[in-house]
């Protein structure tokens, strides 16, 4: 065994480390470069193993691809922990190996600063866990770590220190491609893919940046970064001590902190539903000086042989921690361009395989798992679909009152005073027995519902949903997303199936909308949309 390491310290932020006891298991220990480097900000159970399952020997190719989407830029991967019931020094030093590996498939082999790894084993028969540390690139020299500290206030801890910056980046991608040789789109696809992905590096590229809360007319003005300031070669832990004598006031230099929130006192709730977030818009500017005048050219160019075309729809969304004092120039090119790379790619491994049969539609969404105190990204597969209708309940876009036909579901109730009627989708007239305020799941409460119970259905407005949700919805042919309007994560999501959109979630509501994930059971007819 080897010597304590003298003052290091390892500071966990999660309530439970291990996630699943009495069992044999890999999880990777999440950090942050914008935070001390034993600080284990969060852990995520390895997905993908090889076989068999049990000798924890993880595929690093797919987990790293998962890892890629779900793991927000601005953290990253600080150790392993491995549940087992043998030599403790053992497992502390594969879960280094392992993590080491996976940090260098999610940085895409490139060179990057010596790190400080931790290695964790946990006893499979008790509540001990032993940490281990290492700087070495082979990981047989581990030093013991004794002093762990939990953090009282975790996530203030985080966002205390932290922001978001979000962007939004919709493409369309045309394809042309030969009918008798349909293969050759995928090579098509791919080459376009990669020059869009190049584009984000050019240095005719502009990155707007502005605040997404606007309080008053003391709110910062939208920051131009231009490609040619950008650089992608920076080391990100350099800024970890940044305080509030780091900031300078070019462009160059300004700090996230100019679009962060100036008030929040000890008083504030600090949460990710609460950070301050930082919008960022691409845009590509392709006019430059020219010596003399030119007129666009127009060029023909005629198809030898029949063509299809098939238009790829994209919409990247990308969410990424910086630190408050992080310069605005190095959040953009060492988070948002490589979170755009990462996701682009992502959809472009996922959409291939079907390219030309059933074209998936991927949409990226943010929220925190139970346990959690920063966002993870997933990209969700509209085209795939549960179909269950637990609650039966309609939401319908013209409709303009909440209406059920059950008496139980309200929390408190106000009979009709005089002969109400409403007209229902068949045209005939149903009387109103009465109506107040109800909760069809838990934590949500609907305003001023109507008691119909002529009704079928529960049938829910589109318009007072988003109101009073502070929410917007976004229908597509194969799904519908509600997505909140400050922060920008999808708080609710519903599938198409036989003619109705479902959302089949188990409900997970807290008492305000905005500080928990949205999840109902909604459908939507299609006739809504005719």
């Amino acid at each position: 065994m080897e010597e304590v390491v003298e003052q290091q310290c390892i500071r966990i932020l999660p309530h439970k480390l291990v996630l699943q006891k009495k069992e044999p298991a890999l999880q990777w220990l999440i950090g942050s470069p914008f935070l001390s480097p034993l600080t284990i900000v969060s852990t995520l159970r390895c997905i993908h193993h090889l076989s068999p399952p049990e000798s924890l020997s993880p595929d690093f190719t797919k987990e790293a691809e998962e890892l890629r989407t779900l793991l927000l830029k601005g953290f990253y991967i600080i150790g392993a922990l491995v549940v087992g019931n043998f030599n403790v020094q053992e497992h502390a030093s594969n879960a280094i190996d392992a993590a080491r590996r996976l940090s260098q498939l999610l940085s895409h082999g490139e060179k990057t600063e010596k790190q400080i790894f931790i290695g964790a084993a946990a006893d499979i028969n008790s509540t001990d866990i032993h940490f281990f540390v290492s700087q070495s690139e082979n990981g047989t020299s581990l030093d013991s770590v004794s002093s762990v500290m939990y953090e009282n206030n975790p996530e203030k801890y985080i966002w205390e220190r932290g922001c978001l910056l979000r962007c939004e980046l919709p493409i369309s991608i045309p394809l042309y491609f030969p009918l008798d040789s349909p293969s050759d789109v995928e090579k098509t696809y791919i080459h376009a893919t990669e020059s869009v992905i190049s584009k984000l590096r050019d240095s005719q590229v502009v990155y707007i940046v502005e605040p997404v809360y606007k309080n008053s007319t003391e709110d910062p003005c939208p920051v131009i970064l231009r490609g040619s300031q950008m650089d992608f070669q920076i080391n990100l832990s350099k800024f970890r001590h940044l305080d509030d004598g780091s900031q300078n006031v070019d462009d160059m230099s300004l700090p996230c902190a100019n679009f962060c929130l100036k008030s929040k006192t000890e008083s504030s709730t600090f949460s990710s539903q609460n950070a301050d977030i930082i919008h960022v818009s691409v845009l590509l500017n392709s006019s430059a000086k020219s010596q003399k005048s030119i007129a666009p050219v127009v060029k023909y160019f005629p198809a030898m042989d029949k063509t299809s075309l098939l238009v790829v729809d994209l919409k990247a969304e990308v969410l990424c921690y910086a630190a408050k004092f992080l310069p605005l120039t190095y959040a953009v090119s060492a988070l948002i361009i490589p979170g755009l790379v990462d996701q682009l790619n992502s959809m472009k491994n996922a959409i291939l395989p079907n390219l030309v049969k059933q074209l998936p539609q991927l949409v990226p969404y943010h929220f925190c798992p139970p346990g959690f105190f920063h966002p993870i990204t997933v990209i969700y597969e509209l085209t795939y679909g549960e179909t269950e209708m637990k609650q039966g309940i309609v939401l319908s876009a013209r409709a303009t009152d909440h209406l059920t036909s059950s008496s139980e579901l309200f929390m408190s109730y106000n009979p009709s005073v005089g002969n109400e009627r409403i007209c229902i989708a068949d045209r005939s007239f149903a009387s109103v027995a009465g109506k107040d305020h109800i909760s069809p799941f838990d934590g949500l409460i609907l305003h001023d519902t109507l008691h119909v119970p002529k009704i079928t259905y529960n049938l829910f407005s589109v318009s007072k949903i988003t109101k009073d949700l502070k929410c917007k919805e976004i229908f597509s042919p194969n799904s519908t997303l509600f997505q909140d309007l400050k922060s920008g994560m999808t708080i609710g999501t519903a599938r198409h199936d036989r003619g109705l959109y479902f959302l089949s979630e188990e409900a997970s509501f807290k008492d305000n909308h905005q500080t928990g994930f949205m999840s109902l059971n909604f459908s939507v007819s299609e006739n809504d949309f005719m």
